[in-house]
C-alpha cells in the first residue's frame, strides 16, 4: 500500500513540475479604440516576477492606456501579440512582447497597407535584421542588428539601385584594409604616350656612340678643320 501511494506522490509531483507557469499561458485579451487607431493586447492575468534592467524600456497597461518607461513600470505587463489597426482598419503595427519588452519581428504599414518597416528585437533590444521600404515595395535601407548595435553589412538604395555599402563591428564602422586594396595604373593618354617616343636618330646616335663609330658632329668638325689646312 505504502509503495503504491508513493508512486502516485511521484507522478503528482512530475505533472505538477512539468506544468509552465501560470502567467506564460493564461493572458487577458484587451482593446483600446483611439481617435486615430485601436490596438488589440495581451497582459497576462497576474504579472510575472521581471528583475528590471534600468537600460530597457518596458510597455504595460492600466486605466486603459498603454504606456512605456525606462528602467520600470506600475501596471499590467504587455505580454503576447500586438496589433495596431488604422481606422480603415488596416494593419498599422504588428508585433509581440516578452514581459513588457518588445520581441522578435515587428511590421508597420502605411494607411494604403503598404509595408514600411521590418525590425527585430530580443527582449526589448534590436536584434537581428532591420528593412525600410519605399511605396513601391523596394528596399531603401537594410542592416543588421546584434545586441542593439549595428553588425554587418549596411546597404542604402535609391529608386532600386544600390547608393551604399557599408559594415560594421558592434557598432563601429569597419574601414577597408588598405594594405589589400589594389591600385590600377593609371592608362597613359595617346596625347601623353607621343611625349615619350624617342626620335630614330637618338637612337642611332646612341648605338653610333656604343659601337666606338663617330658621330655626325665628330664627323662635320673634322671636316671643318681639314677645310682650314687646304
Amino acid at each position: 500500500m505504502k509503495h503504491l501511494l508513493y508512486i502516485a506522490f511521484l507522478s503528482y509531483s512530475l505533472v505538477a513540475f512539468s506544468q509552465p507557469k501560470k502567467y506564460e499561458h493564461e493572458t487577458n485579451n484587451m482593446v483600446i479604440n483611439l481617435a486615430d487607431a485601436t490596438l488589440k493586447f495581451q497582459v497576462p492575468v497576474s504579472n510575472p516576477k521581471v528583475k528590471v534592467n534600468n537600460n530597457l524600456t518596458y510597455h504595460w497597461y492600466k486605466s486603459n492606456e498603454i504606456l512605456q518607461t525606462k528602467g520600470g513600470y506600475e501596471g499590467k505587463l504587455l505580454h503576447g501579440d500586438y496589433s495596431e489597426f488604422y481606422l480603415n482598419k488596416n494593419l498599422k503595427t504588428q508585433g509581440g512582447f516578452n514581459k513588457g519588452l518588445k520581441h522578435k519581428e515587428w511590421k508597420s504599414w502605411d494607411d494604403n497597407g503598404d509595408l514600411k518597416e521590418i525590425i527585430n528585437y530580443k527582449n526589448g533590444v534590436l536584434n537581428g535584421s532591420f528593412k525600410t521600404l519605399d511605396e513601391k515595395g523596394r528596399v531603401i535601407l537594410e542592416s543588421n542588428y546584434k545586441n542593439g548595435k549595428l553588425h554587418g553589412t549596411t546597404t542604402s538604395y535609391a529608386d532600386g539601385k544600390l547608393l551604399k555599402r557599408t559594415t560594421y563591428k558592434n557598432g563601429l564602422e569597419v574601414m577597408p584594409n588598405e594594405s589589400t586594396t589594389k591600385l590600377e595604373p593609371t592608362p597613359i593618354g595617346e596625347k601623353e604616350k607621343k611625349k615619350f617616343i624617342i626620335p630614330k636618330f637618338w637612337k642611332k646616335k646612341d648605338k653610333e656612340e656604343k659601337q666606338g663609330k663617330p658621330t655626325d658632329e665628330k664627323n662635320s668638325s673634322e671636316k671643318d678643320n681639314s677645310d682650314k689646312r687646304i
